[in-house]
C-alpha cells in the first residue's frame, strides 16, 4: 500500500467504480443534477487535506479528505472500490493519523454524513464517531441522511 496526494484522475477512478455499483450514497452526496467529474473537482477543490491508496500496482483503490466547514471543523469524504475493503486497516491507521494531526493543529470537531442505515456507519463507529442525528430529505434526491460526529480526543 502506497499513500499519495490524490489526482483528478484519481478519484475518478474510484467515484467511477462507486457510480457503476449504484450505491446510493454517492448518488446522495452529490449535488442534483451534478456530474461524476464535477464532484470530483469539487471535493478536490475543498479539500483541506486528501489522501489516494493505492495497491501493489499502483491503482488506486480508495480516496478520501477532509473539508473545512467552520474554524475548528471539518468534513470527512471517503470513497473506495471492492479492494478497497479487504484493506480497512490501511485506511483507519491514515484517517485516525490525519485526525490526531488535526487536532494538534486546533481542529476540535470531524463531521461524516452518509445515508442512514448503510455500511459506512461501521466505519465511523471504528473511528469514534457518534451518531449525531438524521437530516430529513438531505440528500440529492431527498434521501434521509445521518451526521456522526467525533468530538473525542
Amino acid at each position: 500500500m502506497r499513500l499519495i496526494k490524490p489526482t483528478l484522475n484519481d478519484v475518478l477512478h474510484v467515484l467511477t467504480f462507486v457510480w457503476s455499483q449504484q450505491l446510493p450514497e454517492i448518488m446522495a452526496s452529490m449535488e442534483k443534477g451534478e456530474q461524476v467529474e464535477d464532484y470530483a473537482k469539487r471535493l478536490l477543490s475543498q479539500s483541506v487535506l486528501s489522501h489516494t491508496w493505492l495497491d501493489e500496482d499502483g491503482q488506486p483503490y480508495a480516496v478520501g479528505g477532509w473539508i473545512m466547514t467552520d474554524r475548528d471543523t471539518v468534513a470527512s469524504w471517503l470513497f473506495h472500490t471492492e479492494a478497497g475493503l479487504t484493506s480497512p486497516t490501511a485506511i483507519l491507521k491514515v484517517v485516525r493519523r490525519a485526525m490526531q494531526n488535526m487536532r494538534t493543529a486546533g481542529i476540535h470537531r470531524f463531521e461524516a454524513v452518509t445515508m442512514e442505515n448503510n455500511h459506512s456507519e461501521r466505519w465511523y463507529a471504528v473511528m469514534g464517531f457518534k451518531r449525531d442525528r438524521y437530516i430529513e430529505g438531505a440528500g440529492a434526491n431527498g434521501e434521509t441522511m445521518a451526521l456522526y460526529v467525533n468530538e473525542g480526543n
